[in-house]
């Protein structure tokens, strides 16, 4: 007699276990351009720098025993991951125009300007695309906000679930072009 062994999940561990979904990589091309001039930099520190550090390091003793070379490795290992990330989101990144053809619509790199419906509060924020460095106001569009935001009109009103369970009205006062902006990264 054969008996065979089912495995029961429970419902919390199946989505535990469940591929996630890879996240949309929307850039403008000034977003685009901040990424390769930082990929570039970062090829050109792992080429030159690390190379010379790492062969000074060995001067000093063998590989193993030598805690300045083993950290020279360690951060030379953390720039080559960082390379490979930038990599991978370059070449799976959708470009998009900033404030092309819909003028007056939230797009990617739109300065909009939103009441809070409950607060009155009136803010201005550019959207981003959702790999592009931000600064204060930006808001990316991978983001609750940015994605309730993307493809509305002045007048609108868009609810958004925020990540702690609070839910928040807002409507679109004004949309606007914004100059585009090309930060590069800190790494």
């Amino acid at each position: 007699m054969s008996t065979s062994a089912t495995h029961l999940t429970h419902p919390e561990e199946e989505r535990l276990h469940a591929p996630r979904p890879v996240p949309r990589v929307i850039l403008t091309r000034a977003g685009e351009e901040a990424m390769r001039t930082d990929l570039a930099r970062l090829r050109r520190r792992l080429d030159g720098e690390f190379t010379e550090r790492l062969r000074e390091a060995r001067d000093f003793g063998g590989s193993h025993e030598n805690d300045e070379y083993l950290q020279i490795k360690e951060e030379e290992a953390v720039l080559a991951s960082r390379i490979r990330q930038l990599e991978s989101l370059l070449g799976s990144a959708q470009i998009v125009e900033e404030q092309s053809e819909a003028e007056g619509i939230v797009t990617i790199g739109a300065l909009v300007e939103v009441r809070n419906k409950k607060s009155g509060a009136v803010r201005k924020h550019r959207l981003t695309g959702g790999f592009e460095p931000v600064e204060a106001g930006d808001v990316s569009a991978n983001s609750p906000v940015g994605e309730a935001l993307l493809g509305r009109a002045p007048g609108e009103t868009v609810a958004v679930e925020l990540p702690n369970g609070r839910t928040v009205r807002f409507e679109v006062v004004a949309v606007e072009s914004a100059p585009p902006t090309a930060r590069p990264s800190l790494a």
